[in-house]
């Protein structure tokens, strides 16, 4: 094994592939984990914002409204220094709405037909944190009706839907909604959950895109940098492998040819097709076997002419006799 995997990283093409994909695809995949953990992140908190928008709502429209015949007449704790209040509290460990005008209160429970209000405003499915009215038996807000609830999933499963669940981001799982609530017998005010929303990415959009144009232009700058990016990584990828399929050509061809010139063969040549710094090393590799040849013919002549010319003891004689 450590033989094959040594003789596969002996062989650049496998060495180019790799540095492609470490510098590329490893990139790509982390560039593209990130976006989609900042998406998750942004429509989880605009789902939480709007949740909280609903119930801020709630708060304004019972300050505005006028105080019920059925107001109960209390006396005012000793930590409230106004006439009037308007928020959410706690007594008895359930949490609800309550204003308190001029020795008045009037109270809203916070229950499954205010979270079915924040759900149809919101259009996001949401529910009640903690306890309900009814048990078990109640139903989760934007299910059909009589569906069962089932248990909590797993954290790990809530991390695999909301990656490549069909649901959009949040499709395994309710993110909590903490709002200020007041103790009304102390006046502590302690961020508490009193509702859970499941973000969906469609249904985010979908709202966007009703906001009018102005509004909505940043989801299409979105789209044109996507798209963008993903043209110049394709056409990146192209150059990339037109590149190195030139570079893997060239070093095969030299290598075949170093081959063929070792065993003799003085007539092989490298087929130049790009006249670039590649072609440049095959026209210059493809000199260098000519040359050879040239100097070999120039070598077989010499020792043609040098055979020619070797002494004799005729011509020794004879020459000698000139001499004289």
């Amino acid at each position: 094994m450590l033989k094959w995997v040594s003789s596969i990283w002996r062989q650049v093409r496998w060495q180019l592939a790799i540095c492609y994909f470490l510098i590329g695809g490893v990139s790509l995949l982390l560039l593209g984990a990130l976006a989609l953990s900042v998406g998750i992140v942004l429509i989880e908190q605009a789902s939480v914002n709007l949740v909280e928008r609903q119930i801020a709502l709630a708060v304004e429209a019972l300050a505005r409204a006028p105080m019920p015949v059925s107001a109960e007449r209390v006396p005012a704790p000793s930590w409230l220094k106004e006439e009037t209040f308007t928020g959410i509290v706690a007594e008895k460990g359930r949490p609800f709405l309550r204003t308190f005008r001029q020795g008045a209160v009037y109270d809203v429970p916070l229950d499954e037909t205010f979270a079915e209000i924040v759900a149809e405003a919101s259009e996001v499915e949401v529910e009640l944190v903690g306890p309900r009215p009814g048990g078990g038996d109640a139903k989760r807000r934007g299910l059909a009706a009589g569906q069962k609830r089932k248990g909590p999933p797993a954290e790990w499963e809530i991390l695999w839907r909301r990656i490549v669940g069909t649901g959009g981001p949040g499709g395994g799982g309710f993110i909590p909604v903490f709002v200020p609530v007041y103790n009304w017998s102390t006046g502590n005010v302690s961020e508490r959950p009193i509702l859970r929303v499941r973000p969906d990415f469609r249904v985010k959009l979908r709202q966007l895109a009703r906001h009018g144009e102005r509004r909505a232009l940043w989801l299409w700058v979105l789209y044109v940098l996507g798209g963008a990016f993903l043209v110049v990584e394709l056409v990146a990828l192209g150059f990339a492998f037109r590149l190195t399929r030139h570079i893997i050509g060239a070093i095969d061809n030299l290598s075949r040819g170093a081959k063929e010139i070792g065993s003799g063969n003085l007539s092989h040549r490298i087929p130049v097709k790009r006249r670039d710094q590649l072609g440049d090393v095959a026209a210059s590799f493809n000199e260098m076997p000519a040359s050879l040849e040239k100097l070999v013919q120039q070598t077989k002549e010499k020792e043609r002419l040098v055979n020619m010319g070797r002494p004799t003891p005729v011509r020794s004689v004879a020459g000698y006799a000139e001499s004289r």
